[in-house]
Parts: structure tokens; sequence; C-alpha cells
């Protein structure tokens, strides 16, 4: 069963939000989710390579 390599992230964000102001959270959701796509488009591209 595959996961969306995203659904960590908002998982992530929303343990935090208790600590941290509404935009702040938005803030902290895309930039994580930027690093999520990146990341998984860097192992996507690791995985066709070999």
């Amino acid at each position: 069963m595959r996961r969306e390599p995203y659904n960590w992230a908002i998982v992530w964000i929303a343990a935090k939000a208790e600590s941290v102001s509404r935009k702040e959270i938005l803030r902290y959701r895309v930039e994580e989710f930027i690093e999520v796509v990146i990341h998984a488009l860097d192992e996507l591209s690791k995985n066709h390579g070999s």
C-alpha cells in the first residue's frame, strides 16, 4: 500500500499546530509541502535511474 508523500507533512504540521499561530501554520504547510514534493521527485528520479 503506497502512501502519498504529503500525508506525513500534514500530520507533522497538525501536531505542531498547538504552539504555532494560524499564519505560521499556513507558511509551514506550504514550505513543508514544497520540500516533500521536491524530495518525492528526487526519490522517483533515483528509482527510475537504477
